[in-house]
């Protein structure tokens, strides 16, 4: 029968190699009827010559065929559509695309995330540290070492949702030590960074209807989290210091909440502190009204002018407080290991959750991550990182107080990786501006309504001549829109 050549597009940008894509499309023919069985398929130098191909590529193609079924090969040397061809495709591409909509219903009510930072350029970023400090050395050696003592293969097999038993007694020591939160191994659960630990807490702890407080400009992921469990957000007023405790517990007066987030370290986004007395206040009104606390603590190893807070988890002993913790903001963000500190009985029901979804972290990471805690380098990277970013937090701070007088308002921070600073002319303008001119920040739309022309402006990532660059930039882009 005469085969038309544009019965079988090829596309020569598409990544598929031309052959699949020729073999694909035979399938299709058969399968739609166009080549019924026993018919006969042209031979190999007249269809390259047709197709405007080499010949091996259709040689290419007609061998997968006959490896996968769709045709046999005759006694007279030549190729037919199989009497008996096999039930489906061998890969669904090449020849057509896959439909933009499912044909079936969905939840299609998912949150619209924020587009996230580039991977290059200059940016002042939502207080990421910066990888090029990263202990990539020792962590390659920790690899290596790993795979020398032929433990890589216990670790490459199924494992515990937990987390594997070393990293788990390693991060109750540190915490033990470093946030004088006493706890056991047993209390600690390893999560794939602190996003996961966040979910599996919603959804232990939430049930639709149940209300969740947070600060009235917050984590906007924990946020999405929440509503994804169907909880109804309450917002509460932040202040210089913190989350207003005085508001919560008037509102806890005439409804229920079920939990409270809060980052009482540098409140996010605002890096505000919360006091010591308020922490206790807290912890009295979780015991009282019976809501849990999630203490998210991203960044409390980054300390510049004075000893930190002892955690409300550190000061809890009724078992009212989840900590969560998390290796991306100390070490790189590609780490994704995190943490949760709870009560042994609550930390069991997150594991059995979690292996519903996953069945454990990555072993050879939590490995090669202990050995870097027992080595000491865990340690010794916190003060080295803990000197360099003071640096760069003094010198961002003086660049807009000299280049952007009057322009820019902020409260130098005890800690942390930004500064939450607030722009006199119009913040979503500036950063339109900055971004055509190569310098990338948030709008501070992001934070919420309420944000009041402020950003958070990170002075981790960037060497101190890439903060000169950058607010080079910025000033101008501030002129460029005044």
């Amino acid at each position: 029968m005469p085969f038309p050549s544009d019965w079988i597009p090829l596309d020569r940008t598409f990544s598929l190699p031309l052959y699949r894509q020729l073999a694909n499309g035979f399938v299709t023919l058969i399968q739609d009827g166009r080549l019924p069985a026993g018919s006969r398929i042209p031979g190999s130098r007249q269809l390259a010559l047709a197709l405007g191909v080499h010949r091996k590529t259709v040689l290419s193609a007609y061998d997968e065929l006959l490896l996968q079924g769709w045709l046999t090969s005759s006694p007279r040397r030549y190729l037919a559509v199989s009497a008996t061809p096999p039930g489906q495709a061998p890969e669904a591409a090449g020849t057509g695309h896959i439909p933009e909509m499912p044909a079936f219903q969905w939840a299609e009510d998912y949150p619209r995330l924020p587009a996230g930072y580039p991977g290059r350029g200059l940016v002042f970023d939502d207080g990421f540290p910066d990888v090029r400090l990263a202990p990539m050395e020792e962590l390659m050696r920790a690899y290596r070492k790993i795979a020398r003592r032929n433990l890589t293969q216990p670790f490459l097999k199924y494992t515990s949702p937990y987390g594997i038993d070393a990293l788990r007694e390693d991060i109750a020591a540190f915490v033990t030590e470093t946030r004088h939160l006493p706890c056991r191994p047993e209390n600690i659960l390893l999560t794939r960074g602190a996003q996961m630990a966040f979910s599996l807490i919603c959804q232990s702890v939430l049930r639709p209807g149940d209300r969740v407080a947070v600060g009235e400009l917050d984590y906007f992921f924990l946020v999405q989290i929440a509503r994804s469990y169907r909880a109804e957000i309450v917002r509460i007023p932040v202040t210089p210091q913190g989350i207003c405790v005085d508001s919560l517990e008037e509102y806890c007066r005439h409804e229920q909440i079920r939990m409270l987030y809060l980052t009482p370290h540098h409140h996010y986004p605002t890096t505000v502190t919360l006091p010591p007395e308020h922490r206790e206040r807290l912890l009295a009104l979780a015991r009282e009204y019976a809501f849990a606390i999630v203490e998210d603590d991203y960044d409390f190893d980054f300390q510049f002018d004075n000893r930190p807070y002892v955690p409300l988890a550190g000061l809890d002993r009724s078992g009212t407080t989840l900590y969560v913790g998390t290796f991306s903001k100390l070490i790189a963000p590609s780490i994704r290991v995190g943490f949760v500190v709870a009560p042994a009985r609550f930390v069991d029901g997150l594991a059995a959750r979690r292996r519903l979804i996953d069945f454990q972290g990555d072993s050879v990471v939590e490995k090669a991550l202990s050995e870097l805690f027992r080595e000491g380098v865990i340690t010794a990277h916190i003060k080295k990182t803990n000197r360099i970013y003071r640096e760069r937090r003094d010198h961002l701070s003086a660049l807009l107080r000299d280049q952007l007088p009057g322009e820019t308002e902020f409260e130098l921070p005890s800690g942390g990786l930004v500064l939450w600073t607030r722009f006199r002319s119009p913040l979503p303008a500036i950063a339109a501006e900055a971004y055509r001119r190569g310098l990338v920040f948030s709008d501070g739309t992001f934070y919420g309504p309420n944000a009041g022309g402020a950003t958070r402006l990170g002075f981790a990532s960037l060497t101190l001549a890439e903060q000169e660059q950058a607010v080079s930039i910025l000033k101008e882009s501030i002129q460029a829109v005044q």
